[in-house]
């Protein structure tokens, strides 16, 4: 009995470790340097493979093209952006072909794979600032997120339908 017990554990272990692996055009052309935004910024990291993602600010269609311009979040380790109030930094990412804008809309995490471009200058209210710009080659929309409210139920001992829980604090009028 306990020569299938170690097989059929590892089994299920493999076939639930599966459930949580990276969407495949994420993992695909890596190895990717582990370099944030901010750190780009700089101009130093010129033709480097990154994966980056995070909340899309607004998504613009050009000639043959669409520019994402992004606020960067840290990722977990399926590649997913997780809300943060810590900013990796700004970034622009251009990928072809067209992508519409009402689908990648402001607020909507998506995740990038290409090659850091040199930067672009991008007007954030008043102000002027140069932001990275990649060359994206894959692009992963994630789907929105909604909160689940569980209501839980008491235990079926305590139904009846003439128990209220609250009679002790009602008001008498």
């Amino acid at each position: 009995m306990q020569r299938f017990i170690l097989p059929l554990v590892l089994g299920a272990a493999w076939l639930l470790g599966g459930c949580v692996g990276m969407p495949p055009e994420l993992a695909a052309g890596g190895p990717y340097r582990d370099i944030t935004p901010a750190e780009a910024r700089a101009g130093e990291f010129d033709g480097e493979r990154v994966r980056w993602g995070g909340a899309v600010v607004q998504a613009v269609p050009q000639d043959g093209m669409t520019c994402f311009d992004m606020v960067g979040l840290p990722l977990d380790q399926r590649g997913e952006p997780f809300e943060s109030d810590n900013s990796s930094g700004r970034f622009q990412a251009c990928i072809e072909g067209f992508f519409d804008p009402a689908i990648y809309s402001n607020g909507r995490h998506a995740t990038f794979t290409g090659r850091i471009d040199g930067s672009v200058a991008q007007r954030i209210g008043e102000a002027e600032f140069q932001l990275p710009r990649l060359r994206a080659d894959q692009v992963h929309l994630w789907p929105r997120r909604r909160e689940v409210q569980y209501v839980p139920y008491p235990a079926p001992y305590y139904w009846d339908p003439f128990y209220d829980p609250y009679w002790r604090y009602r008001r008498l009028e």
